[in-house]
């Protein structure tokens, strides 16, 4: 087929093209179908045949608004089918190109595609021609979606409720916890702590500029960091809480030991000497608990000096 042709077609025989970002229908669907009731059909949708099929290209929620209506049959631009996937995201693009609605999961799931379904090995740079993207958005997404299981984020992203760059972030933390603290890896796996960081930042417990600090792999005991990595609802900042609660503890029975000592000193000084015996055996009791004093203030006195 070599040129546009316009034909009325069925409903029933129209399907969504499975390759568009697109995947919310719904949205103005009832705008539109008031202008359709009260214009009519200005502009026919587009579609390529496939068999008896016609895959749609542009016009999907025109469509989907028609079916609401009950229309039975709409008008249909058809045109030349693609010869390849790359070809069809192309020309699926180039429909949507300046449609502010389209959600972040539409234009990152573009770009993976996009990508992914070429021969091309396009540079970021070329993808971000392509996609009206900057070079960032584009490395980002392709980070994401090539990570993550597509259906864990789709929601999310869709509503909002996160953005490609805070996933990024997620990626990042995940690989530095692998370099630093392989141990925790092993024990909890990577596919839960990927999970429970999503539903952190899902709930607003990290942020992406807390995970693009180091700090908290370089000061968490390993303990606090388990257990910030395997609890879903701990935050990012209550960390820091537990850290001192880890050093107060530590503190403490250092604290506790030195009361010991300091107790059994006023008990050492209230002794009484009987007979020579007594104080030879004190004597040498008290010798030998000097000689360790000395031995632990030098210890102390080299560890300080360090």
């Amino acid at each position: 087929m070599s040129r546009l042709e316009l034909e009325l077609v069925l409903t029933t025989k129209i399907y969504p093209n499975p390759l568009n970002p697109r995947k919310d229908y719904t949205v103005e669907s009832e705008k539109l179908q008031k202008i359709i009731e009260k214009r009519g059909w200005e502009t026919a949708i587009t579609c390529y045949k496939q068999a008896e099929k016609y895959i749609i290209l542009s016009g999907h929620r025109r469509w989907f608004a028609a079916t609401q209506m009950g229309a039975k049959s709409i008008p249909v631009y058809i045109v030349t089918p693609p010869v390849s996937i790359e070809e069809e995201l192309d020309r699926l693009s180039s429909a949507q190109r300046g449609k502010e609605d389209w959600t972040t999961y539409e234009w990152g799931k573009y770009i993976f595609d996009l990508a992914s379904n070429s021969d091309e090995n396009w540079t970021i740079k070329e993808l971000a021609y392509k996609t009206d993207k900057g070079d960032k958005p584009v490395k980002e997404a392709l980070k994401v979606f090539n990570y993550y299981p597509h259906s864990q984020i789709e929601n999310k992203l869709q509503k909002n409720n996160l953005s490609i760059t805070l996933l990024a972030r997620i990626i990042d933390f995940i690989n530095k916890i692998k370099i630093h603290h392989p141990a925790i890896v092993n024990e909890l796996s990577e596919e839960m702590i990927r999970d429970n960081l999503l539903h952190k930042a899902e709930h607003k417990r990290i942020s992406s500029t807390q995970l693009r600090s180091d700090k908290l792999l370089e000061v968490a005991p390993e303990s606090v960091l388990k257990s910030f990595l395997r609890t879903p609802k701990m935050k990012y900042s209550d960390v820091y809480s537990l850290i001192e609660e880890d050093d107060f503890t530590i503190g403490s029975k250092i604290q506790r030991e030195i009361k010991t000592l300091q107790s059994r000193a006023f008990e050492i000084a209230k002794m009484d000497v009987n007979n020579t015996a007594d104080a030879n055996l004190l004597y040498k009791e008290l010798e030998g608990l000097s000689i360790s004093i000395q031995l632990k203030k030098a210890e102390l006195e080299e560890y300080l000096q360090n």
